[in-house]
């Protein structure tokens, strides 16, 4: 009855030590009895008993009826196979999947797939077609579960994650609560967090991966692991600027899954998501839960660098609430740091305040150390050009000429060139378009961008 069901381990530890009195059976019992046995020796390892007794049942052979002889020839097959002796297991094997008994068809279809997708004579995906046809070859005992258990396996193996999964779904319903459905169970919760987790998730594009999280969000396990899972999920989403979900996803899992540090740091990024998303409000209270959570955490844990992380976010989200001068004010007195001069150059630049601009911008570049002996590097050639448009709205005249005259010929060699020359040229040469260039110019710069990107993914704040 166990080995019916697919319990092997149980039918193995109820099974008698000494087989000796088989001997002493009539041959028609021992063909009814030996291939159970067997089989269970063979699940568990047990190989020489099951050759003693696959001996007695070859003796008795001529005996055997159909479906007997069916069953021997899968078990000698599967016996060469734990031996190593794929030349002769297939010999056992490749028959009975033509054969007239439908039980062994099924049971040598299945073990000959796993076999040849094991020693590399097919590729999963070359099984899969096989495997199909073997789920509707025996339907409603254990061999269902396992056939159907492969067959998801296949094509999860294959990259089809959801196909895989949901097949295997419909194995575990099969059932239900024994010892093999709970194995398969536990083995799609362990395939599903992999996936996550490795990876194998760069080759899930977002919605796949969104689709896969929704459908079977209940594998999702309760430990850290399920907390990793959502993050990486939320990464995803944030990087196919999906910003709203993957929001979601954060604040969901800050009421219901994380305690300690975790909340701060994820309360962090949650607020550099909203401030991508262009939501300051929600950003800000964000901001407001890692700053309630920073003061409840260990003294060690309150560094000055995360108390500027959460000014330097503030001041951004009061910022893209038209409040420059708040921004401005949170930021007095802090230590100047490349992150912050980036910051006071959006915010003087969001506000139009172009003398502010101009100076913060000045010390953006310094930062950079560009090189006066190569080419400009793209985000180089930007930066110059942004800080002469802030002096020229800002009427620098003198500051605008030594602009000109340091980064000319480098922004000569760029694709800025002409820009740079109308913003940049005496007063005297100037157009009346080049207000419309330059306001242009303007309405597409986000300075802090780059800030934000630092924060697409997940990690601890440096101390």
């Amino acid at each position: 009855m166990l080995a019916d069901v697919g319990d092997w381990q149980q039918a193995a530890e109820v099974m008698p030590d000494n087989i000796g009195m088989i001997y002493d059976y009539p041959a028609l019992l021992q063909n009814r009895l030996i291939p159970r046995i067997a089989e269970v020796s063979l699940r568990n390892g047990d190989l020489d008993t099951a050759k003693e007794l696959l001996q007695i049942a070859y003796e008795n052979r001529e005996d055997m009826h159909a479906s007997e002889r069916a069953a021997l020839a899968y078990l000698l097959g599967e016996a060469s196979r734990q031996t190593g002796d794929v030349e002769k297991t297939l010999k056992f094997w490749e028959p009975l999947t033509v054969g007239r008994d439908d039980l062994y068809r099924a049971k040598a279809g299945l073990a000959l797939n796993r076999l040849k997708i094991d020693e590399g004579m097919i590729k999963p995906s070359e099984s899969i077609d096989d495997l199909e046809r073997l789920r509707y070859a025996w339907r409603g005992d254990a061999l269902e579960v396992q056939i159907n258990y492969w067959l998801g396996r296949t094509y999860f193996e294959a990259g089809e994650y959801l196909r895989g999964l949901k097949v295997m779904r419909d194995a575990v319903t099969f059932d239900r609560g024994t010892p093999l459905g709970r194995r398969v169970a536990g083995d799609m919760a362990d395939m599903f967090a992999n996936v996550f987790l490795s990876q194998e998730i760069e080759k899930v594009s977002a919605l796949d991966a969104v689709a896969l999280y929704d459908e079977f969000r209940e594998l999702v396990p309760l430990d850290d692991r399920g907390d990793m899972i959502i993050q990486q999920l939320a990464e995803i989403l944030a990087d196919a600027d999906l910003l709203e979900r993957a929001a979601g996803l954060l604040e969901d899992q800050l009421d219901h899954r994380l305690q300690g540090t975790d909340v701060y740091r994820v309360a962090i990024r949650l607020a550099a998501i909203r401030l991508l998303d262009n939501k300051p409000d929600q950003a800000i209270a964000a901001l407001d839960r890692a700053a309630a959570k920073l003061e409840e955490l260990p003294e060690e844990f309150r560094t000055p660098s995360r108390y500027r992380e959460i000014l330097m976010l503030r001041a951004r989200a009061l910022s893209r609430k038209g409040r420059p001068d708040q921004a401005l004010a949170l930021l007095n007195g802090l230590d100047r740091t490349p992150e912050m001069d980036l910051l006071r150059s959006d915010i003087a630049w969001t506000a139009g305040y172009w003398d502010d601009a101009g100076e913060a911008l000045d010390d953006v570049i310094v930062n950079e150390n560009i090189s006066m002996t190569r080419p400009l590097e793209d985000r180089h050639a930007t930066l110059i050009l942004q800080r002469a448009v802030a002096l020229n709205l800002a009427g620098d005249r003198i500051a605008l000429a030594n602009l000109r005259e340091k980064y000319g010929d480098l922004m000569k060699q760029t694709e800025k060139a002409k820009v740079f020359e109308v913003i940049t040229r005496p007063r005297q040469n100037a157009a009346l378009a080049d207000r419309d260039t330059i306001l242009s110019i303007v309405s597409e710069v986000d300075l802090f961008e780059d800030f934000l990107e630092s924060y697409r993914s997940i990690t601890p704040p440096v101390n």
